[in-house]
């Protein structure tokens, strides 16, 4: 993939993931069986439990070859454990 898909799809991650829990998300934006796709959804169910209108807004999205990373801001109210 090039830099500008791998953008796309952490995008995507992000918004549909992080942002709108759509956990099917995880299967199509993930590789299926990697420990990072295996442990995600429990995390980021657990933190949108605790954080019921928790929202990362993308500030920058850097990319070289296969390497992204990504600068967020994250807001939300904590009224769980």
């Amino acid at each position: 993939m090039s830099p500008e898909d791998n953008k796309v799809l952490v995008q995507r991650f992000i918004d549909e993931v992080m942002n709108s829990g759509r956990f099917a998300a995880i299967a199509e934006l993930c590789v299926a069986g990697s420990r990072f796709a295996g442990g995600i959804e429990g995390q980021i169910r657990a933190m949108r439990t605790s954080f019921p209108d928790f929202h990362m807004s993308i500030d920058e999205v850097f990319g070289e070859g296969n390497k992204i990373a990504v600068r967020v801001t994250t807001r939300g109210t904590n009224t769980g454990p």
